[in-house]
């Protein structure tokens, strides 16, 4: 468990950690199959309502049939990290399901998103771009955990100094 869990930095913010998933390498690769896909010319399903431009990395219609590495992913990965960052929240057999995609931020392409909640026990939020510029993740308050978490106040964590391959690993 102490190699795990010496992945995990704070953030300042509570609930929401820091860590390297991927190698810079293997960001790299994984944008250069995202253009290839996006230049093929097939249909590719955007992600979720709020997002217009990017896809879903799981096998269903119009994505991108990455299944078999997200299931690998969130089984050796997610579920343990996110098991031991929030042991109260995340049981056994919590995180058996998963739902991977990416999102493509430019200027003037989705440069923000409505308040939401996520859809799941945890998530982790991967920057695979190198330089990116921008971003930044407000939390307020959490489902489930904090008595009204609508009135919370806001924290929030900048994507501006991560590297390609770190993540932030939070509840959903």
């Amino acid at each position: 468990e102490a190699p795990l869990r010496s992945l995990l930095k704070p953030t300042g913010v509570a609930g929401v950690w820091r860590l390297q998933l991927f190698t810079p390498r293997f960001c790299a690769e994984l944008r250069e199959e995202l253009d290839h896909a996006a230049a093929s010319g097939v249909p590719i399903r955007r992600p979720n309502g709020m997002n217009r431009f990017g896809a879903i990395l799981e096998a269903v219609p119009g994505g991108l049939g990455m299944e078999g590495a997200m299931r690998h992913l969130a089984h050796r990965y997610g579920r343990p990290l996110s098991q031991m960052a929030f042991p109260s929240s995340v049981g056994l057999r919590d995180a058996d399901e998963h739902y991977g995609f990416v999102v493509r931020y430019r200027p003037g392409e989705d440069e923000s998103l409505a308040e939401h909640a996520d859809a799941s026990v945890a998530t982790i939020n991967v920057n695979l771009a190198d330089g990116f510029r921008g971003g930044r993740l407000t939390f307020k308050g959490t489902r489930f955990v904090d008595a009204d978490p609508r009135n919370a106040p806001a924290a929030a964590v900048d994507f501006e100094d991560f590297a390609p391959g770190e993540a932030l690993l939070h509840l959903g």
